[in-house]
């Protein structure tokens, strides 16, 4: 074993074997050497409902219940589809799963599934009837498992007669999704015994189970254990990622390189959703570093992850480290009370998407703020809780030892991050390649810390820059003494009344903002004039401000603002990021008029595709 590995556990009372980290086990399997030799660690902790005046007990879920719970999930899932688990070279249709059930029941399912050598395929139920219907019709889903909630039954309804309408060789089948009593009902057993060491993982003995067992499979690690479609926020439609048992088995190593040791520790995910491929992580890390994941108690139907609601569950589960959503953050950090508390906690894991500079800055003062860098294609990139020795690093982490980069520079300070393929690190998606050696290009912008070697920053996605009619490229990124990078959309966003952004000017000779205003600042531009006045003299103001920080080519001008219609709302990835292109193609028509009719000579058709920046405007 690597010495860099931590495998102890912190807790004097705590006792956990770590599983072989020799790649020889998927992790459905090492769910199932868990039930053998960690059977009483703690997988899941979560908050018991207390009579009034009570105080809130924990109650515990581990693996001599967890394991047990996901084979009755194989197996209920199997029936419920017309699966024969007995046949073990089928390859199983894939089946997706469209649901808002509580983390535990969720969880539980996908290992399940997993385990019955089912390809799952978790879909944000925030997604509309044609995105669901065009992946379920382009990965061939058989089987749909639905929530019983009546928006979610009429979501896979209108999204499956897209399919039948559009995809006529796919007819997907609506099934109900597991419940936890269906899971969990009969938990009560006697521990076994500790197995034999050299036990293979490849099902159990008749005398060590209390359980009806799946049947034992042939495991293939580049055999598809899981779809993950990405946030649809580059394209019309998200892709579909596949993650083979391999892919997934190396993503479990993140926590085994921390600079502490995680065993025993708790760490707050109550508003983990398991069709991100952040939620899904923590999913596989709970196999190897013995953490305990904290969530909401298991109900039908499930707490709904608000702000308050994800609060109050590490208050009562008091976590040593909690994973939260950036746009939660930004709401408890005006509250004292809220900052209080999290500062308490020794780290506060954000990802997903970028954390407001100005927010996270105020914040980091109080509270560790430790970034999580990943992709569905990719996986975990940064190390799993990068090292921390200011307050003011809280935006850089380090590379996941487990991924081989290659840095490609853009500028003195501007890299593109590629993942190399390697036999130690297998890549879902390849699209370049550096030296002969197959990539994966992130297509995102990073920059290094100005002193601390090996930490590393995101500035944001390369795609997120615009080429003037003049053929010089802007960034929607800011520098200041080549050190300090923040985005001038984020900028523009921290405004009161703003709620996003988005810079354009693309083949133009200057550029412009389209601006969403916060509810409560609405208004519609075409018919409240008065109000379109006073708004724009009260957001130039803001924008001066910021000009006189950038190079002239990258200054926003006053006459290039567009307030956003009520009639044009703008559309949200899972991440709570703007769709950039979707929502500007909306907006083209009012792009033009701004700057005139469309140019029409060959500036206006200059090729933006290049992966080469001749020269960058950091603005």
């Amino acid at each position: 074993m690597s010495p860099s590995i931590h495998t102890s556990c912190g807790h004097p009372n705590e006792v956990f074997t770590p599983p072989p980290l020799d790649r020889q086990l998927s992790v459905p399997q090492i769910f199932d050497w868990h039930y053998l030799h960690n059977p009483d660690h703690p997988v899941f902790v979560h908050a018991h409902r207390a009579d009034a005046g009570q105080i809130p007990a924990l109650n515990q879920i581990t693996f001599k219940t967890v394991v047990p719970a996901a084979h009755c999930a194989g197996h209920l899932v199997a029936e419920r589809c017309g699966f024969d688990l007995n046949n073990d070279c089928r390859t199983y249709g894939t089946v997706a799963m469209l649901a808002i059930a509580d983390t535990i029941t969720t969880f539980t399912t996908i290992v399940g599934m997993m385990r019955a050598g089912i390809t799952v395929f978790p879909i944000s139920p925030r997604f509309s009837p044609p995105v669901i219907a065009h992946l379920l019709a382009k990965n061939g889903v058989s089987h749909v498992l639905v929530s019983p909630e009546q928006h979610l039954q009429e979501l896979a309804k209108e999204a499956i007669y897209e399919v039948v309408h559009y995809y006529p060789k796919c007819e997907p089948q609506i099934i109900a999704m597991l419940e936890y009593s269906d899971l969990y009902a009969n938990s009560n057993y006697i521990a076994l015994p500790i197995a034999p060491t050299n036990f293979a993982g490849f099902g159990f003995c008749e005398s060590e189970v209390a359980f009806e067992q799946l049947p034992k499979r042939h495991w293939d690690l580049d055999g598809v254990a899981m779809i993950i479609h990405s946030s649809c926020s580059t394209s019309q439609y998200p892709k579909s990622i596949r993650w083979t048992h391999r892919i997934a088995l190396q993503n479990t190593m993140a926590p085994l390189h921390s600079k502490e040791s995680l065993c025993g520790q708790i760490i707050g995910c109550h508003g983990i959703e398991l069709f991100h491929t952040l939620g899904l992580l923590f999913l596989l890390f709970s196999t190897t570093g013995g953490i305990t994941l904290a969530t909401f108690p298991p109900q039908s139907p499930a707490v709904l992850q608000t702000p308050e609601a994800v609060f109050e569950g590490y208050k009562a589960t008091n976590p040593a480290y909690a994973l939260a959503n950036p746009r939660f953050i930004q709401e408890w950090a005006n509250d004292d009370t809220k900052v209080n508390f999290l500062a308490t906690m020794k780290g506060l894991i954000f990802g997903g998407k970028l954390l407001a500079s100005a927010v996270g800055n105020r914040l980091s003062e109080r509270v560790k703020l430790l970034p999580s860098y990943g992709s569905t294609e990719a996986g975990q990139i940064s190390a799993f809780l990068s090292e921390r020795t200011s307050g003011s690093d809280w935006e850089y982490f380090q590379i996941n030892p487990s991924c081989s980069t290659y840095f490609e520079p853009l500028s003195d300070t501007l890299s593109r991050l590629y993942l190399l393929q390697t036999p130690s690190q297998a890549l879902s998606c390849v699209n370049a390649s550096i030296d002969g050696i197959p990539a994966y290009d992130t297509g995102d912008l990073l920059v290094p810390h100005p002193s601390r070697n090996g930490f590393w920053k995101v500035l944001g996605r390369a795609s997120e820059r615009i080429m003037l009619s003049t053929g010089e490229f802007v960034c929607v990124l800011q520098s200041f003494h080549s050190a300090l990078v923040v985005l001038t959309e984020d900028q523009l966003g921290q405004n009161p009344r703003v709620s996003s952004v988005l810079l354009f000017g693309q083949a133009r000779p200057r550029l412009g903002a389209l601006v969403e205003l916060k509810a409560d600042f609405a208004f519609d531009p075409e018919r409240d004039t008065d109000k379109l006045a006073e708004f724009m003299e009260y957001f130039w103001y803001f924008v001066a401000k910021i000009n006189v920080q950038l190079p002239k080519i990258a200054h926003i001008h006053r006459e290039l603002i567009i307030v956003a219609k009520p009639s044009k709302p703008f559309t949200y990835t899972q991440k709570n990021s703007p769709r950039r292109a979707a929502i500007l193609a909306e907006y083209q028509s009012e792009i033009d008029g701004l700057y005139g009719s469309p140019v029409s000579d060959s500036l206006y058709a200059l090729d933006t595709s290049s992966t080469s920046i001749p020269s960058i405007v950091t603005a």
